[in-house]
Formats: structure tokens, sequence, C-alpha cells
């Protein structure tokens, strides 16, 4: 960990920049331009300028993970090799602790205990599922099965099932994005990562350390914004024919609109 005065310069530094979405490995801009102001809850100042995703950039960012899922550059990429780079990502949360516990403190409001404590979890979360990445396998069920005196050989395989949304809330941003993201990469999918629009601060910063750690581009994709706000709804209008599942924290009324 590095001292507190460069801890709080990269903080700093951090929040001074315009935050665009993380798409195919890129910072980018939304389609449209538009942007939205993240807060303190503690003074209600405005500390960061966010990229605002729109339809375009959730479907380009679906598009991404797609084309990062098919590609021999994640798809073949062994197990231990997926371990490695989940062991290398928990390295970085811990070198980063201080910097990623005090964007937490100030952008949701936690105690700074509470944030430390969310990011060592998180770090030891990934250990756990890089460990898991190699030991997820089927089962030979041959003896359990025959058929008109036949005998045949049968087996379940576990692959990885595609791209996959996860819908991160705003209570314990850093924790719970890697609680969803960790399980999924080292099972061999690909994300697509919507923070609470009111956190997102350290879900983007998630993202740059996770290309750091060697994901390749595509593979972990963040779109920031206010999601769906109308009842026939941006979600219906996404590319559902490419995202195969989506694991979140939801209140009833936006569950029912998507």
């Amino acid at each position: 960990m590095a001292n507190a005065s460069d801890h709080a310069t990269r903080v700093s530094k951090f929040l001074g920049r315009p935050h665009a979405l993380l798409i195919g490995g890129e910072r980018c801009e939304p389609a449209r331009g538009r942007r939205f102001q993240v807060t303190n809850p503690a003074t209600g100042k405005e500390i960061a300028s966010v990229a605002h995703a729109g339809t375009e950039d959730v479907n380009r960012a679906v598009r991404a993970a797609r084309t990062a899922f098919e590609s021999p550059a994640w798809r073949d990429t062994s197990p231990d090799a997926r371990a490695r780079i989940l062991w290398r990502f928990a390295e970085l949360l811990e070198q980063n602790l201080d910097e990623l516990a005090e964007l937490e403190v100030l952008n949701n409001g936690m105690p700074i205990g509470f944030a430390q404590w969310g990011v060592n979890a998180s770090a030891e979360w990934l250990r756990h599922f890089a460990g898991v990445a190699g030991r997820w396998d089927g089962r030979n069920m041959s003896a359990n099965v025959s058929g008109a005196g036949g005998r045949f050989h049968a087996y379940t395989s576990r692959e990885p099932i595609g791209v996959v949304g996860l819908i991160i809330p705003w209570n314990g941003p850093i924790a719970s994005c890697i609680i969803k993201v960790a399980p999924a990469l080292a099972a061999g999918c690909t994300c697509v990562v919507k923070p609470a629009e009111n956190t997102p601060l350290t879900t983007l910063r998630l993202g740059e350390l996770g290309l750091e750690a060697g994901l390749p581009p595509g593979v972990l994709n963040i779109v920031t914004g206010y999601g769906c706000r109308r009842r026939s709804g941006r979600a219906s209008r996404c590319r559902q024919d490419l995202l195969y599942r989506i694991d979140r924290n939801w209140e009833v009324g936006l569950a029912s609109r998507i």
C-alpha cells in the first residue's frame, strides 16, 4: 500500500477527470454525449462527472462482450490462466486498498473501516473463485442410463453460458460488484456491469484494475447511467439475443419493468 499522500493524490486525480464508459477495453464517450454528476452524500457536493449510457451504448457493450466471449483470447484461456488473472486482480485490490476505500467513502458515505473490509473481502472472493475455476466439472452418468438392452455413455459438462449482465446496488459497490463478477469470470463468461447511478466510481476503478490484471478487452464492460426510466424501458430494446443471464439486486418496480 502507498502512503496517505500518494493515495490521496490518486483519488484527487481520479475524481478530477471525466469518467467514460468502459467498452471493449477502451474508455469511450456515450453515443449521445450525455453526462451526469455524482455527489458526496455527506456534503451534497458534486465530486465527479460520469458518462450517461443510452440504449446504443448498452448494445455496444453487449456486442463487445459477445465478441470477447467468442474470441480465442478468452474462449481458449485455460481455467488455470483465468485463475492467475483473478489472483492478480485480487493483488491489485490490496495494493490499491486505501484509494479504493476512500473512493467508496466519498461516493457511498460508508465508514472507512467498513469500506476497507469490503476491499479486503473482495480480494478474498477473487482468490476463492480463482481456486474454483479449475474444479467446475461434469458427471459421468453412464451407469444410470439404459434402454432397450442398450448401453450408453452419458455425461454432463459445465460450460460458460456467454454474456452476463450484472446490475450493482448502491449500498456496497465494491463488494457487490466483485461477488458477481468473480464467479462469472472464473466460469469463462464475459460481463456487462451496470453500477448504481449514485455510486458508480469504484466500479469504474475496478474495471481499470481488471484490465491491468490481464483481462482481454471486452471481457469486462461497464456502462454507467440511470438505466430504464420508462415503463416501455430501454431493457426491452437491448440486445437480449446476445445476453444470456442478468444477475441483479432490484427493487420491485424495476424488476417488473425488466
